[in-house]
């Protein structure tokens, strides 16, 4: 996991110290959350950067999207992402991280934690839909992967709320729902089926 995020890291958090430290230093003291890719998300929303900035650093380096996928999650153009990043970066090698605690007053101290790991998520699952809709190879791996990373938030006290459960259930919801929402013609091409005439059985 440390090989994972190391090289995606490295324009953010290279300083003084090398990046095998700062990385070992956050993951040999985080022992609340056993999932380390949740653990990052956490890592990076407790900075001070603007979300504006923030996000698609926590889409592009924890989610795996590319600059295009961001571009789209976000309704920006792929320039003003790499501008975005860029800006993040630079604001981030300026930030001292926290590990998260079981502290009760962690939450109080960061409060957007909990609002931006749901936004970083949600956008996750709907760019496994938009894949989903063009009909692309291992089209619900984003969705569950998603999911995934949300049930392992509800796994912990301090980091699930009840909007989490929401998040949670919208989930399950919608993809329940792919196989009656999409449909192809002979040729292949994916179409979206009104709701009137979706298979409510599916």
């Amino acid at each position: 996991m440390r090989n994972k995020y190391a090289k995606t890291l490295e324009p953010a958090v290279t300083s003084s110290w090398t990046i095998n430290h700062r990385l070992s230093e956050h993951f040999d003291h985080l022992t609340d959350i056993q999932d380390e890719q949740i653990s990052m998300l956490v890592w990076l929303a407790s900075s001070d950067v603007d979300n504006k900035y923030l996000l698609p650093v926590m889409l592009k380096m924890v989610c795996g999207f590319s600059n295009d996928a961001v571009a789209r999650a976000l309704m920006i153009n792929t320039q003003n992402v790499q501008k975005r990043l860029q800006r993040a970066y630079q604001k981030l090698q300026q930030h001292s991280f926290v590990s998260f605690s079981s502290d009760k007053t962690f939450l109080d101290e960061h409060p957007n934690i909990q609002t931006r790991l749901h936004q970083s998520l949600y956008l996750l699952f709907n760019e496994g839909l938009n894949v989903h809709h063009q009909a692309k190879p291992n089209n619900n791996i984003m969705c569950v992967e998603a999911m995934n990373l949300t049930q392992a938030i509800l796994t912990n006290k301090q980091l699930a709320s009840e909007h989490t459960l929401s998040l949670f259930a919208l989930m399950n919801m919608n993809l329940c729902r792919l196989s009656s929402r999409i449909s192809q013609d002979k040729n292949g091409n994916t179409k979206q089926i009104p709701l009137n005439l979706q298979n409510r059985q599916l």
